[in-house]
């Protein structure tokens, strides 16, 4: 008997070099997804806050693409610290609360995180002119 762990199975002439190919797939597949898990958070943290505005993925990530392991901004890894875990919604509201509770500012501008995403502001920086993380509108006026 072959082991499955070397995906052993029969190709069609011509396909055996597919075999790898057609095992990074069946392993992918069973594989839990956590790069596209997290796509809900931001409207998750707008209702959570009841019904602030939907913060951009910049607010945590380092783009608006998002995705596992592109958390780089302050509020981001304040809120990793907090226990947010990738894909989990429910850590995602025990990480607000405790933001909320412990009156977190990630920025130090004298406004918590919190305040900031129910202003609609960007909990990363200080002195925020009403423009969520670079997301939206108009090009980014300068930090000097």
């Amino acid at each position: 008997m072959k082991p499955f762990a070397r995906f052993d199975f029969d190709l069609p002439d011509g396909w055996g070099l597919f075999r790898p190919v057609f095992g990074a797939l069946t392993l992918a597949a069973l594989l839990p997804s956590t790069a596209m898990a997290s796509s809900n958070f931001p409207g998750r943290v707008s209702s959570h806050l009841g019904d602030a505005p939907i913060p951009a993925c910049t607010v945590c990530h380092e783009s608006n693409a998002g995705g596992f392991g592109t958390v780089t901004r302050a509020h981001g890894i304040a809120m990793m610290d907090a226990g947010l875990q990738a894909g989990n919604p429910l850590s995602l509201d025990s990480a607000l609360d405790d933001l909320a509770s412990n009156d977190v500012d990630s920025d130090g501008g004298g406004v918590g995180d919190i305040d900031e995403l129910l202003a609609g502001t960007d909990p990363n920086v200080a002195d925020d002119d009403g423009q969520q993380g670079g997301g939206g509108g108009g090009g980014g006026g300068g930090t000097g």
